[in-house]
């Protein structure tokens, strides 16, 4: 009689074809869940764009969509505020702050109160980067976009400006140094008008 059951060389072949199977699926999945993280976080700041617009022209007021500063160094219990518009470097990637205004600079305006805030956008994942810039001058930081009473974008002198903002894939070196992951069609690109009108498309990095 025929002993049931597996002999080691087919188990091995087994383990071997999983082996393979796994390390071929994983680079994959990976990919699938930046992909999906970087559709998630463009499509949130999308919305803050347009929510942000929306309530400027709704309640008759600026309002000012800003990068966040960071939640790890933020009270829990703290107001969601922006990073300082003077620090020269600004991170949109640390998540978004929306709120009501009385000024087109950020400067002048203040943190927002608690009272002013409409609404703020979580830190997107470590491997991910935004580049901002603005139409008129691209070298100049962008620390906060601004929409008047009439829902055109502005920049902080209250003049029109639009806007450009790029979120692509990065990777890090063992020395901490990051570098973009380019890509014909890795990219979401969020662009704002003079008319303040938002739109999200594919793009490369």
């Amino acid at each position: 009689m025929r002993q049931q059951g597996f002999t080691v060389l087919e188990l091995l072949v087994v383990i071997l074809i999983a082996g393979i199977v796994t390390a071929i699926g994983i680079p994959s999945i990976r990919a699938m869940y930046i992909n999906g993280q970087r559709s998630d976080s463009s499509t949130s700041l999308y919305g803050a764009f347009t929510m942000a617009r929306s309530e400027a022209v709704a309640r008759s007021t600026w309002v000012l969509v800003c990068p966040r500063i960071s939640t790890a160094s933020a009270s829990p219990t703290a107001t969601p505020t922006c990073q300082d518009p003077n620090s020269g470097s600004p991170d949109w990637s640390q998540g978004w702050v929306a709120f009501r205004s009385t000024s087109a600079s950020l400067a002048s305006a203040g943190l927002p109160a608690a009272s002013d805030l409409i609404a703020a956008g979580d830190p997107m994942n470590a491997n991910l980067t935004v580049v901002a810039t603005n139409s008129s001058n691209p070298s100049v930081p962008v620390t906060s976009v601004g929409f008047n009473l009439s829902g055109n974008a502005s920049n902080a002198s209250g003049g029109s400006q639009a806007y450009t903002f790029q979120l692509c894939q990065t990777t890090t070196s063992s020395g901490g140094t990051k570098s973009v992951v380019h890509s014909p069609t890795g990219g979401r690109t969020i662009y704002i008008d003079f008319g303040g009108r938002v739109s999200l498309a594919t793009s490369a990095c």
